[in-house]
């Protein structure tokens, strides 16, 4: 039996927990992760705040590491892999477009939700980067309240019991499938 891969993009300021979160669903649920940050640090050398400095920022991240992720994404859904996108997708525009299963002329058939990840601004600034919070406040959208073709979860993570209630409900909406179903045209 074919499985319909799932998308599921992960959306939260700075130090929200996204990248524990996403690795969780690597480790324990079986999905492939694609994150901004590692690729900017692989490609660039440089995290976010960093690279917004950069004269050529818009050229690196709009021209190589948004495609880039695009395509590594629809590759892992073509092949069937159940994929986490760990973002900050600060913005409807980009959670649109990495929610976005179309490449090229094909439509990648997927089950598709976008996860958001609250948590208390006081909870933030004691995290890792509490300079952060203003800078994402002027990019910050709240989502869509009516999306189309995706799913919207919307999580609390501002404690440790938090996270293990965040990972026994992506369990349970997710749990691990058994083999993979790779088509012989890929």
């Amino acid at each position: 039996m074919i499985m319909t891969p799932r998308l599921v993009v992960l959306s939260g300021y700075p130090s929200s927990g996204k990248t524990t979160i996403a690795r969780y669903m690597q480790r324990e649920l079986g999905f492939e992760r694609v994150a901004s940050d590692d690729l900017r640090l692989m490609l660039f050398g440089v995290a976010h705040p960093e690279l917004m400095k950069d004269p050529e920022y818009n050229l690196k991240e709009w021209e190589i590491l948004w495609p880039l992720i695009d395509r590594g994404k629809a590759y892992l859904l073509t092949i069937g892999r159940d994929v986490v996108v760990d973002s900050t997708a600060a913005f409807n525009d980009l959670r649109r477009t990495l929610l976005n299963t179309r490449y090229g002329n094909v439509e990648i058939p997927a089950e598709k939700y976008l996860a958001i990840i609250h948590v208390d601004k006081e909870v933030l600034r004691q995290r890792d980067h509490p300079d952060a919070i203003e800078t994402w406040n002027s990019f910050w959208n709240e989502p869509e309240s009516n999306p189309i073709g995706y799913e919207v979860l919307s999580y609390v993570n501002n404690t440790p019991e938090d996270r293990e209630a965040i990972q026994r409900d992506l369990r349970r909406r997710f749990e691990k499938r058994g083999e993979l179903f790779v088509p012989k045209n890929a």
